[in-house]
């Protein structure tokens, strides 16, 4: 390449930098390619300016320095399942050792969220407790009593439980 495509190629750059910086189309302008010039009528230098802008090449470099910053913040702001179900699991695990059933109720619950065993069902379709009969309540109580002492066995307090009279 010559040396004045490689000059205009290098102005076409910083004029980039700059725009993505923030810096006004005109300012980057004089500052690249318009230093030393006079101009009578600041709307022509406006007008080059937005033209100068228009080029392909510093179109392309605009949108490739603005997505390495995106990539950037992206890599940063990343939250997959697999952090999600590691601090699940050690949750898990705290609430264990410190014989917390409640929070490991929850730290359960969000673990089987994550692996799509749960959805949660915002319409409110469910079956309003009031509506079941005194069996049917048991039969859930029974269940979730069940379900906890699995899941915690050394509190023998949540296996016991009372039945409705």
């Amino acid at each position: 390449m010559t040396k004045r495509f490689d000059a205009a190629r290098e102005a076409e750059t910083k004029f980039a930098a700059l725009i993505h910086g923030g810096t006004p189309v005109v300012q980057a302008y004089q500052q690249t390619v318009g230093v030393g010039r006079v101009y009578a009528n600041s709307g022509s230098m406006t007008s080059m300016a937005l033209r100068y802008a228009k080029r392909p090449y510093i179109k392309s470099e605009i949108d490739r320095l603005a997505n390495k910053v995106r990539d950037h913040f992206f890599k940063k702001a990343v939250y997959d399942v697999e952090k999600a179900m590691a601090e699940a699991d050690a949750a898990i695990e705290l609430a264990k050792q410190n014989g917390q059933a409640g929070p490991m109720v929850a730290a359960v619950t969000l673990k089987a969220k994550l692996n799509g065993l749960l959805v949660e069902d915002r319409r409110n379709e469910r079956t309003p407790l009031t509506d079941m009969s005194d069996d049917q309540l048991q039969q859930v109580i029974d269940s979730v009593a069940a379900d906890i002492a699995s899941m915690m066995p050394r509190h023998a307090a949540l296996t016991e439980v009372k039945t409705i009279q």
